[in-house]
């Protein structure tokens, strides 16, 4: 029994050098490979047509324009109702 241990010890410390080896040549390759690497994975997307980038940018442009009159409009309408509100009133006039 104390020899299958020992084999199986063995065995572990194997494989174990030839993870660190592998992972030493693996970082020794990183490096060269960084710029390497980045050039594949743009040519792997998937671009899509311009057309429809201009499509979708000119929908995202129209909804913060449509958001912001409506905002401004909310706006513009709460301070005229606050104008009428509280005219001529400060806060001294409420806790006073």
């Amino acid at each position: 029994m104390n020899t299958e241990v020992s084999k199986g010890k063995d065995e572990l410390s194997e494989i174990g050098a030839e993870i660190k080896k592998a992972m030493k040549e693996r970082g020794e390759k990183k490096e060269a490979d960084v710029w390497s690497g980045v050039a594949e994975e743009i040519k792997e997307i998937e671009w899509p047509a311009f057309n429809k980038v201009l499509a979708t940018t000119g929908v995202v442009l129209g909804v913060i324009a449509g958001s912001s009159v409506v905002l401004l409009t909310v706006n513009a309408v709460l301070a005229e109702l606050s104008d009428r509100v509280f005219a001529g009133r400060g806060v001294q006039d409420f806790f006073g």
